[in-house]
């Protein structure tokens, strides 16, 4: 599977903070975890990237990458599911359930953040 054009992905993915806060799966977990939700923004919801590619993307080898997939699937994070000799991975955490109040609630949060930034800029700065 070759790399996906950076004009096919997302900009940013929303991640429940659960996640960041789980000391049962390690920073590298959190990120594969963070890289398939990155990816299963598509019409099916699920990832179809192979160990291989996860490996080249995180410079690791295969075998470390299973490793974190069997953990992530250990705590219910992700489904993996193989039908027809392809391999499916599904996020299990509901934040694909309701995306559009997700979003709608990060972009209020971040232009809050942004007007926190500007006063304290400006404050700084006069």
């Amino acid at each position: 599977m070759q790399k996906p054009s950076k004009d096919l992905l997302p900009r940013f993915v929303l991640i429940e903070s659960s996640i960041f806060t789980d000391n049962r799966i390690t920073s590298t977990e959190k990120l594969l975890y963070s890289y398939i939700c990155l990816l299963t923004n598509n019409k099916k919801l699920c990832c179809f990237a192979t160990n291989k590619y996860f490996a080249q993307i995180f410079n690791l080898k295969p075998r470390q990458i299973q490793n974190c997939l069997s953990n992530l699937k250990k705590y219910n994070y992700i489904i993996i599911r193989n039908e027809n000799n392809k391999r499916f991975i599904n996020t299990t955490l509901n934040h694909f359930l309701d995306k559009r109040e997700m979003i709608n609630d990060s972009i209020e949060d971040i232009a809050n953040f942004e007007e926190i930034l500007s006063y304290n800029y400006l404050e700084e700065n006069e």
